[in-house]
């Protein structure tokens, strides 16, 4: 799977939740108590090299952001899940996030223990996180429908161990995808990919 970086803008909030391997090794505890993440850095290629298509239906949406600004880039995958939804909702599970930024060092989770998801009507209000050795993250993706616009506000906010705030970042939209290609994910959303040739003809 080869995943291409693209432009755009929109935003997203996190602050919470789950395990991943990074950089760092036997490096002593910073002072707001966060540890080094351990492991090799990776790129968001390696990371989600080995995501693949639901064999039996269904898909994984591939959502990229940057912080507004600069300085991380955040890559979430989800896909639905078992739980039950109603109506036109997807009971959505996190399955990957890649983080890259000054202190989190091309970090990658895949644990599912690490990550939790919850959904909203239509969603149009999640909230999900991811626990590194670094941090407590928990995003937020909330879509707002307006007389005139209609847009995603998308935050990050990364939380210590011992409880800190570290930071709270507004995310632009990099682009989205899906495995394989479907209508139902990245609606609203920036898609960078294409239908292939001969796609809805069958």
């Amino acid at each position: 799977m080869k995943l291409e970086m693209s432009g755009a803008r929109m935003a997203v909030l996190l602050v919470a939740g789950a395990a991943a391997c990074g950089s760092g090794d036997d490096a002593p505890a910073d002072a707001a108590g966060n540890m080094p993440n351990p492991g090799t850095p990776t790129t968001g290629e390696e990371c989600f090299a080995d995501l693949e298509a639901p064999v039996s239906g269904g898909f994984i949406e591939v959502q990229r952001f940057v912080a507004d600004g600069g300085g991380l880039t955040l890559w979430r995958a989800r896909r639905p899940g078992d739980r039950s939804a109603v109506g036109e909702t997807f009971a959505y599970d996190l399955v990957r996030v890649w983080i890259d930024s000054a202190d989190e060092d091309g970090t990658c989770v895949t644990d599912p223990s690490a990550m939790t998801y919850t959904f909203g009507h239509h969603n149009w209000a999640e909230t999900w996180t991811v626990e590194t050795a670094y941090a407590l993250y928990t995003g937020r993706e909330t879509f707002s429908v307006g007389p005139t616009e209609s847009r995603w506000t998308d935050l990050l906010e990364a939380e210590s161990s011992n409880g800190t705030v570290l930071s709270t970042v507004v995310l632009l939209d990099e682009g989205c995808e899906s495995l394989p290609y479907d209508l139902n994910p990245c609606l609203a959303r920036m898609r960078i990919d294409e239908a292939p040739e001969g796609w809805g003809q069958e």
